[in-house]
């Protein structure tokens, strides 16, 4: 069936044959609009195999690269044309991901990034410069993977793995940057080539399927090294050290220790210095010379990254930070030392949610407690009765209102914080006050499904 587009320089309707013959014959053709029917189908058309998508969560995350390579095999095995480097640890992935992205983007080149959970899109997650991958787009791509993934039977994160490496071979990227969902070794991101990874650090997260010592995690996530191509780390201790030391010697890995970038990274917090070190190191070596200054530093002060310490300016104040672990909260913790801060929390039944507490509760004038709508997470009721100074509510427009409230009469700001889930369902209630938009620019909230993988 014909597409029919209005163009306005013609002032006439002109049929296509398809959607990406639009594409091709944009520029001659002038500007064109999609008549409302049509702009119907397409969301209709994504949300359709975007339900399907999140449907293969029931499939649980099943760790190991054999799925996703057999999922790329029946593609065409498009990766093979994809310059990648690999971003991993336990904290500070995404904002490393994002800064390695921004540094190599003011340089002139086109760079996909990939990274895990989104908000409060899933198109957040496949990024080229700032602009997601469009609804249409995302639709055309499912569409070829979807038989492939069923005969595979391929999980949620492996299907958008697959997504992001179509989008960005299709769209000729000249890098791209992906973060690791979950470990290293095991994880579908690890299925791809990359010139190159990257080390945030380790903590304790995810002990059921990493390991329960912080060492075990280290050597699951420096595992997705690949052999003879570069380590960039930031040193943690020496016991930890010598372990990668001793991993990259066994690969034939060069170890590059990262220090101190000479840019600022345009995000609150000491440990963004930490994450652009290594961005730095790596965006040195992938374009062969350190980058220019002046249009990294001009790219860095004007990075979006949302949930990362984030601030939304009004009454009250509002700071949003989708942190999840002990490391995580410890930071946190330090932020809110005397600032008579409310807090706004939820989080995960498998997160350290005790320990979180334990650090929050001292520092946080009220704790409040939301309801998520996830079967993963831990209820208000359970957190109460472990701490009953907390204030739990049965539904998250109620502790929002409560805590902002209390806020507001406080004089004092609002700390959301818990999980990619609190910060992005608060985020949907905020944006529907008039408080705050979302990104990347064209994003709208995905109907109310879990930001899983």
């Amino acid at each position: 069936m014909p597409t029919l587009l209005w163009e306005p320089r013609f002032r006439k309707l002109r049929a296509y044959s398809s959607i990406p013959e639009v594409r091709r014959r944009r520029a001659p053709c002038g500007r064109f609009y999609l008549p409302k029917a049509m702009t119907s189908l397409v969301r209709a058309r994504y949300l359709e195999l975007l339900s399907w998508m999140t449907g293969r969560t029931r499939l649980g995350m099943r760790p190991g690269l054999e799925t996703t390579r057999e999922l790329l095999q029946g593609l065409g095995n498009p990766q093979e044309g994809l310059r990648a480097v690999q971003v991993a640890g336990t904290n500070g992935k995404g904002s490393t991901s994002r800064f390695l992205q921004g540094l190599l983007a003011s340089q002139g080149w086109t760079v996909g990034l990939f990274t895990s959970p989104h908000l409060v899109c899933v198109r957040e997650r496949f990024l080229i410069g700032d602009r997601a991958i469009p609804e249409e787009t995302c639709a055309e791509l499912l569409e070829r993977i979807r038989p492939v993934a069923e005969a595979t039977g391929a999980t949620f994160f492996e299907i958008c793995t697959a997504l992001a490496v179509l989008w960005f071979v299709q769209e000729r990227v000249d890098f791209a940057v992906l973060e690791t969902g979950l470990g290293g070794r095991l994880d579908s991101v690890t299925a791809l080539p990359a010139e190159g990874l990257l080390l945030t650090g380790a903590s304790l997260d995810h002990t059921a399927l990493l390991g329960d010592t912080v060492e075990a995690i280290w050597k699951e996530k420096m595992a997705a090294a690949r052999p003879d191509r570069p380590i960039f780390a930031i040193r943690q201790s020496e016991g930890l050290d010598g372990i990668l030391s001793e991993h990259a010697r066994s690969l034939g890995c060069e170890l590059v220790w990262c220090d101190r970038a000479p840019v600022r990274s345009g995000l609150e917090g000491e440990h963004q210095t930490r994450n652009l070190a290594l961005a730095w190191q790596a965006a040195t070596r992938l374009l062969g010379r350190a980058p220019d200054l002046t249009a990294a530093q001009a790219r860095l002060d004007g990075l979006v990254w949302p949930g990362r310490w984030q601030w939304l300016e009004g009454t009250p104040r509002i700071l949003l930070d989708v942190g999840h672990n002990p490391q995580a909260m410890e930071m946190l913790a330090r932020k809110l030392a005397g600032s008579g801060a409310v807090l706004l929390f939820g989080c995960m039944a498998d997160k350290d949610w005790r320990q979180a507490l334990v650090m929050l509760t001292p520092v946080a004038s009220t704790i409040h407690l939301m309801p998520l709508a996830t079967s993963r997470a831990a209820t208000p009721a359970q957190l109460a009765q472990v701490f009953p100074q907390t204030k739990p509510y049965g539904e998250a427009k109620g502790a929002l209102l409560h805590a902002l409230a209390e806020a507001s009469e406080k004089g004092t700001f609002l700390v959301i914080a818990g999980s990619f889930h609190t910060v992005g369902t608060a985020m949907r209630e905020l944006h529907g006050m008039g408080r705050g938009g979302f990104w990347p620019e064209g994003v709208v909230p995905d109907p109310e499904v879990p930001g899983v993988g």
